[in-house]
């Protein structure tokens, strides 16, 4: 009786939720990256921290893997390979960024400016520039209104995430 009712409260749970399948923006031209922070360390949706992006990696794994939707030239839209959730700024934590959307919406957007030496600064959706800021241990933030130093990344092609 009581693995009647837990399968039905089971079946309850999963057919009651609002989940929905990640789908890529249309008309994106699709690659799988790593990111690398100015501090020469990868970019992970840390998995132990909310999924929060983190410069902090030595060498790059599942975590450190982003599937990159380019809408155009300059604008592009980031999913966590590991998750598949969108990368956001997220308004609660001081604009730090996330991969936790289910969608991709204007907040998902980054601006991609192109820097000297192969390198990029990305430019939130009315946030500012994505910054691994050292004074919160190399957190990805998209708070600053100019690019320094901490703003600049580099994204490193690799082969399809399976």
């Amino acid at each position: 009786m009581r693995t009647l009712s837990l399968l039905a409260l089971c079946l309850i749970f999963f057919t009651s939720c609002d989940v929905k399948p990640v789908a890529p923006p249309p008309k994106a031209e699709i690659k799988y990256i790593n990111i690398k922070s100015y501090n020469n360390k990868f970019v992970s949706a840390d998995a132990t921290m909310s999924m929060a992006l983190i410069a902090d990696r030595d060498e790059a794994k599942e975590w450190e893997k982003f599937t990159a939707y380019y809408l155009d030239s300059t604008t592009i839209v980031l999913r966590s390979t590991y998750n598949t959730k969108y990368i956001s700024t997220d308004g609660n934590k001081e604009n730090e960024l996330i991969a936790n959307r289910v969608e991709a919406g204007e907040l998902e957007r980054f601006t991609i400016v192109k820097l000297d030496s192969g390198r990029v600064a990305f430019k939130s959706f009315g946030k500012g520039y994505v910054s691994a800021d050292q004074t919160r241990n190399s957190h990805l933030v998209a708070n600053r209104k100019e690019i320094g130093q901490w703003e600049k990344f580099r994204i490193i092609e690799v082969k399809e995430s399976k």
